[in-house]
């Protein structure tokens, strides 16, 4: 997508954040923690600043742009369904860099597998895919779960 660092720096914090994976999954605890403390390590002004929610959006937004989704699905809507899935992943309130990375790749499989399909059949279940996605944001009940099942469905009923 159109990357326009609308968070200061993030073109140094993705990239160093998304290197430091494969050891943040080898660490014990959750791989937020992991990537927390290895982050704190190697970024120690992260630990000395405090980040605020609307910048945190901004971040997620330049991630979704640095990650580089190959999909014919419209930036706009990428972006809409990835931050509406990482977001609901953790609660919905983003707090920090390593939790909004920890976030994607818990969600990997998941977006790649919802890009791909909708890169298919966009035309035709588009619409309500964005629908469970709003419905998503709205009710605190509707899970991750309950979005994958609603693509499933919709996918059926389009056969």
């Amino acid at each position: 997508g159109p990357f326009q660092a609308r968070f200061p720096f993030s073109f140094v914090f993705v990239p160093v954040l998304e290197a430091m994976r494969r050891e943040a999954e080898k660490l014990p605890g959750s791989l937020e923690e992991a990537l927390t403390r290895l982050s704190l390590a190697t970024l120690p002004v992260l630990s000395s600043v405090s980040i605020r929610s609307e910048d945190l959006e901004m971040y997620l937004d330049d991630c979704v742009c640095m990650r580089g989704v190959i999909t014919k699905v419209r930036f706009a809507q990428v972006l809409q369904i990835t931050r509406s899935i990482v977001k609901k992943h953790v609660g919905g309130l983003l707090q920090s860099l390593p939790q909004i990375h920890a976030a994607f790749w818990h969600n990997e499989t998941r977006l790649q597998h919802t890009f791909m399909l909708l890169d298919t059949f966009f035309d035709q279940i588009g619409d309500k895919y964005l629908a469970a996605i709003d419905t998503l944001n709205s009710d605190a009940s509707f899970t991750l779960e309950h979005l994958d099942s609603a693509l499933v469905r919709i996918m059926l009923d389009h056969l």
